[in-house]
């Protein structure tokens, strides 16, 4: 199961407006959980693979970012 959370209307809003959506919910095993504008969680995800899509001088070329914090072993 793939979940996709858009939180760019939480942009500006309380952290508890994001807290109170419960989106813990989705985070269960054998999901994948897409969240964009992830930056406005009020919490950091344990295990999480970040992408970010960075805009170039080219608008038809971006820079892709992937980063992670997680370490499993």
């Amino acid at each position: 199961v793939v979940c996709h959370i858009d939180l760019y209307r939480f942009k500006g809003k309380p952290p508890e407006a994001i807290i109170d959506m419960s989106f813990e919910d989705y985070f269960i095993q054998d999901h994948i959980v897409c969240i964009e504008w992830s930056e406005l969680l009020p919490y950091k995800l344990e295990e999480s693979i970040n992408i970010t899509l960075h805009h170039q001088d080219n608008p038809s070329h971006r820079l892709i970012e992937v980063s992670s914090d997680y370490a499993p072993y």
